[in-house]
């Protein structure tokens, strides 16, 4: 028994459920398979740190990259539902990651996974460099040396350097694992706790790949990108927004969260109201007012009612407000 890929991120295994059995092993509970995937003996398996529920179908062997493996034991459960009738409005945002508005009077942000994704992918960028470093160095040293993988019948041996490399790429993927298990596990509480305490969320529709990409500014006069040539083109190309900024923004993985969010108030018994969210950032919460110069400004400052508020829930009411009708 192999897997497919040692290099591939994850691949796994079916295995029938007549080939497993359970075996107690030193006061624990141990799963053996049969004798032709593992050679075990009879008292021999392999120890499982949670209680394995009723086997009634095939599972499945996981393996990462990164040398993990797990047991994925499909099973059913039943979910009560939500005996709430409240309802929320949800701002996607940028430095915030959600930000909940309850006309109740219960309003939060999510912001903290922000410090953790940029400390990660910091330590990420180092290791890269560092690694970009070696790669250079170890080309020009050898320039026109063909890599094999057996020579003269036996596997050449890794130096030192090319073992710190293998180290250091292996280090990066867990430093990636780690952020994206960050933003998994960020997805999963926020939407648990929305299922069971909502019965209606209204969430806009969240265009991350569009913010992110590249665009060109109108400089022809006649306002179409098309009629500049292609020096004026290739001079203004940039993003709207900064890359570390755009980076954190898709590391985040908004759209996974509406899916996530939709499946579990679905099986609450809630729902999820696709709205939308044009000019609710500009637009004051109080008297409805639009600011057209509110820029980049964490607090948005009304000039008519003199409101002042933090922008993203200024952003969420607004949401709230406006789609007041999609709730009938």
């Amino acid at each position: 028994m192999k897997f497919k890929s040692k290099f591939a991120p994850s691949n796994s295994i079916e295995i029938l459920m007549r080939s497993i059995k359970v075996v107690e092993k030193d006061d624990r509970t141990a799963i053996r398979f049969h004798s032709r995937f593992f050679e075990f003996g009879k008292n021999e398996g392999i120890t499982i740190h949670e209680e394995l529920p009723a086997l009634t179908m095939s599972v499945r062997l996981q393996r990462l990259r990164e040398g993990e493996y797990y047991l994925c034991v499909p099973r059913l459960r039943t979910f009560p539902e939500s005996k709430s009738n409240r309802v929320c409005a949800i701002d996607p945002g940028v430095v915030n990651f959600v930000t909940v508005y309850d006309p109740d009077g219960r309003t939060f942000s999510v912001k903290d996974a922000r410090s953790v994704l940029k400390r990660k992918f910091e330590a990420v960028d180092a290791m890269k460099s560092i690694l970009a470093l070696k790669d250079n160095a170890c080309k020009d040293r050898h320039q026109d040396k063909v890599r094999t993988k057996e020579k003269n019948g036996r596997k050449s041996l890794k130096s030192a350097e090319h073992r710190f490399r293998y180290r250091l790429r292996r280090r990066m993927r867990f430093t990636s694992r780690k952020a994206s298990r960050c933003v998994n596990d960020m997805h999963q509480k926020l939407s648990c706790w929305l299922s069971e305490n909502y019965h209606t969320v209204l969430l806009p529709s969240f265009q991350s790949q569009e913010m992110v990409l590249k665009h060109l500014k109108e400089v022809a006069s006649d306002a179409t990108p098309e009629a500049a040539s292609v020096e004026d083109n290739a001079a203004i190309d940039k993003r709207k927004m900064r890359s570390p900024t755009a980076r954190a923004l898709m590391a985040r993985a908004h759209f996974k969260f509406e899916q996530l969010l939709k499946y579990k108030m679905k099986r609450t018994g809630g729902r999820v109201v696709d709205c939308e969210e044009e000019y609710t950032s500009k637009t004051c919460s109080g008297c409805g007012t639009i600011k057209n110069n509110l820029g980049g400004d964490r607090v948005f400052r009304c000039a008519s009612c003199h409101a002042v508020l933090d922008r993203d829930v200024s952003a969420a009411k607004n949401i709230f407000h406006k789609n007041m009708g999609l709730l009938a």
